[in-house]
């Protein structure tokens, strides 16, 4: 019994092996020595292949390993300046705070992540020097800005329209959207989700707000 249960757990590890080793061969392929971070990292043999392989396309896709490693956060920033520089890319979207991004471009519209890093500075002057325009993906409020801004703004872009955020909207949004919604958006009730659902639904069903061009 003992020899069988032995033959079986050398066997799983013989199996992955033989599954894994031509999955590492083909990822081998594509991978390419750079210089050192402190110097022009990227090598006229890489900026050939990301040429290649970017060419024609709108939109590049850039990870990272972690969002803490300040090292793949300037190598990141390398391939950036590339694609800026010498491909013409002046798009840039993170994944931060949409609305904060959208119309306010500081630090506090950044995750918090980015916004203590030391390379990122270097980065947003960069935008700056080569009007790149900065924008967030991310549907949550999480930035500062968002917090401090978003209903004094919403409130501004339509008070043109004689309406007025109600006091149980502004409360809500407060207490739970904005004050890091990812975790506080439990605190809400059903009856509360079902009148902000209604609330927003009415703001852009109505007729003079939808005909208004700047709010399209």
């Amino acid at each position: 019994m003992t020899i069988k249960f032995l033959k079986i757990y050398i066997a799983v590890p013989l199996v992955l092996l033989c599954m894994t080793t031509p999955s590492f061969c083909q990822i081998e392929k594509d991978i390419h020595q750079l210089n050192k971070i402190n110097e022009e990292l990227l090598t006229e043999q890489v900026k050939e292949i990301i040429y290649k392989n970017v060419e024609g396309n709108k939109t590049i896709f850039l990870g990272e390993a972690d969002h803490k490693y300040g090292a793949d956060l300037k190598a990141k920033f390398e391939i950036v300046k590339y694609l800026v520089q010498e491909l013409g890319y002046k798009d840039i979207v993170f994944e931060s705070d949409f609305f904060a991004l959208s119309f306010f471009h500081n630090g506090n519209s950044l995750y918090k992540m980015w916004r203590y890093s030391d390379q990122i500075w270097d980065m947003a002057q960069f935008f700056k020097d080569n009007n790149v325009t900065l924008y967030g993906m991310d549907n949550k409020f999480n930035a500062k800005d968002s917090y401090t801004h978003f209903i004094p703004y919403l409130q501004e872009s339509i008070s043109p329209f004689n309406i007025s955020l109600e006091e149980r909207f502004i409360n809500l949004s407060k207490e739970t959207i904005l004050n890091n919604g990812l975790t506080n958006g439990k605190k809400l009730s059903q009856n509360d989700i079902e009148y902000l659902n209604h609330y927003v639904h009415s703001l852009l069903d109505n007729t003079k707000i939808q005909s208004d061009k700047k709010c399209k």
